[in-house]
């Protein structure tokens, strides 16, 4: 029984590796897969839900059904939802951007505006957490719990033994440029 304990250990120490993880936590967006150039949204969009005037930035947009889902990180001021999570073994940490996909149709005859156009590099960004909304009034509440989350002190990204680590975090649009 020692010895399988030992196995374990080992064998999550060597083959477990984050970019293969099963929440896909480094995953790469569909930009460039996708053709937006008919959509509503396009990708690096920043969009204003004016009825809340929570701003978000599209991120990435995927089909599945013949229904578009936009992938959007909310943000405050210039700053995106995100996360950095460590890394590897040896201190390294990775900044992530938080997406919620949001269905087309929970867009449907809502006051949704595109404000801006930003030229993100997409081989920068990876995706973080993401989740999916839905219904509209759940954006809302999404936005208000993300602002909560990261009013807590973060974990730092090193700490490897925290039990409930605090790794969300804002991230300056510009880095993502």
């Amino acid at each position: 029984m020692k010895y399988f304990g030992i196995c374990i250990v080992l064998f999550s120490f060597f083959c477990c590796n984050p970019s293969v993880s099963e929440n896909n936590a480094l995953s790469e967006t569909n930009y460039g897969k996708i053709d937006d150039s008919d959509l509503k949204f396009k990708f690096g969009d920043i969009i204003l839900f004016e009825d809340t005037n929570i701003k978000a930035v599209v991120i990435d947009i995927f089909k599945e059904d013949n229904i578009i889902f936009y992938g959007i990180s909310f943000m405050m001021n210039d700053n995106i939802f995100g996360r950095r999570i460590p890394e590897g073994f040896e201190g390294n940490c990775i900044d992530l951007i938080d997406i919620l996909y949001v269905n087309e149709n929970y867009l449907a005859n809502k006051k949704v505006s595109v404000i801006k156009q930003e030229n993100l590099n997409f081989k920068k960004i990876g995706i973080g957490a993401y989740g999916y909304i839905k219904s509209y009034e759940e954006i809302l509440s999404d936005y208000k719990k993300g602002i909560e989350i990261r009013k807590l002190e973060q974990t730092p990204c090193a700490n490897l033994t925290e039990l409930k680590p605090i790794y969300e975090q804002y991230f300056d649009i510009n880095q993502f440029k």
